[in-house]
């Protein structure tokens, strides 16, 4: 079976998913996504779909830490020449990797951060993403009892120490489309240090960090809302892409990163609206 490794979390877990559904359109076949750990922010506790199975092995991703050791260590041996048959590594995050690649090789490893693999395989991810938001609405509803309201995705967590490439975005950014979200408002961040700031400014907002909501209920959250404001994170994104499909208001920072380059994440989907970023 063909193999996919499950990466970085809940919204970089849903792309190489949606890369693995892909893979099984075009060869026919049932592909696997394998984890490391199953956790409560992770992809492992899907409903599986009949094309992929979700399963953990920590054998798979140190066969790929031994497959990438002995390419760059010893990339003209006979080995490691058949090691790369079997191991497909996405050239760029948005990689899409081609049917002889997927045909030849045996595990496929990368972010695939690639709106065109999410709208054609987005028929078998809105059943099992419904699925889930099923699971979680219950504890969302208990913290959030209103119809509609407005949410607001700060990132920050890991992103404080990368800010000259990916990018923290600032408050500013929020503030500027802060007239377009209608009352209540709800704050989501991933940032337990950064909640009391979050508080101090917006007096009227809610805020909840990542001790009140794991991933799947902040994404819960904010698929349900009425608008949102995403952060640049792929976590947000995907209750971006859910709310525009359903013809509600959302809306992705562009650029998506500081440090723009030739093999960035490719987000802007076909109805997509964008608010400029602007980072700290």
């Amino acid at each position: 079976m063909k193999v996919f490794l499950a990466q970085g979390g809940l919204g970089n877990q849903l792309f190489i998913l949606s890369a693995a559904l892909n893979a099984s359109e075009i060869l026919k076949q049932r592909v696997s996504v394998l984890l490391n750990s199953k956790t409560g922010d992770s992809i492992g506790n899907m409903t599986e779909c009949e094309k992929v199975f979700i399963g953990e092995s920590i054998l798979a991703d140190r066969y790929f830490r031994f497959a990438s050791m002995m390419n760059y260590r010893l990339p003209d041996k006979a080995i490691t020449s058949k090691i790369r048959k079997r191991i497909k590594i996405a050239k760029s995050l948005n990689y899409q990797f081609s049917s002889e690649e997927l045909k030849e090789g045996r595990y496929f490893v990368g972010f695939f951060q690639n709106y065109e693999l999410v709208e054609q395989t987005w028929k078998y991810l809105l059943p099992t993403l419904e699925s889930q938001f099923a699971k979680n609405q219950f504890r969302v509803k208990k913290l959030i009892d209103d119809e509609s309201y407005s949410v607001i995705h700060v990132r920050r967590g890991d992103y404080n120490s990368n800010r000259e490439s990916f990018g923290v975005l600032s408050l500013q950014y929020y503030d500027y489309l802060l007239e377009k979200l209608k009352s209540p408002v709800i704050i989501t961040t991933d940032d337990n240090l950064f909640v009391k700031v979050l508080r101090t400014k917006y007096r009227e907002a809610r805020v909840f960090g990542p001790e009140t909501l794991n991933a799947w209920e902040a994404l819960t959250l904010m698929s349900h809302s009425s608008c949102l404001l995403s952060a640049n994170s792929s976590l947000s994104w995907w209750a971006s892409f859910y709310l525009r499909s359903k013809g509600l208001p959302a809306y992705i920072p562009m650029p998506w990163f500081k440090q723009i380059s030739d093999d960035g994440p490719i987000l802007r989907f076909s109805n997509s609206q964008i608010a400029r970023s602007i980072f700290e």
